[in-house]
């Protein structure tokens, strides 16, 4: 489910995306069922 109109694993991969890019590594952040939805 979403709470507020996010989805909580779209959110919580943002999240650790920017936790790993603030400690100096590359992120590419790709959300694969979303792709989906708007194709």
């Amino acid at each position: 489910g979403c709470t507020g109109g996010k989805h909580r694993s779209v959110w919580a991969a943002t999240q650790i995306a920017s936790w790993i890019e603030a400690e100096g590594h590359p992120v590419r952040l790709e959300h694969r069922e979303l792709a989906k939805a708007s194709a």
